[in-house]
């Protein structure tokens, strides 16, 4: 026990919380990813815009996709 009577916390719990805090933080990613996706499958304008976006930036050259 810690001064004061404040119980430390053992290394499983420390472990048990970064990995609440990670998996949240991946929850949370996953859901704007997921959201943003569906608004741009329902707002054709904003694809057009993108598209165009990614164009003048990369240009007509092909990107390389890395997908296994």
């Amino acid at each position: 026990m810690a001064a004061g009577g404040i119980q430390s916390a053992t290394d499983k719990e420390l472990v048990t919380l970064c990995s609440k805090f990670l998996n949240g933080g991946r929850d949370t990613t996953e859901t704007v990813i997921e959201w943003g996706m569906a608004e741009l499958i329902a707002n054709k304008e904003v694809q057009r815009k993108i598209v165009e976006e990614i164009k003048e930036t990369v240009g007509e050259r092909k990107v390389e996709v890395y997908i296994k």
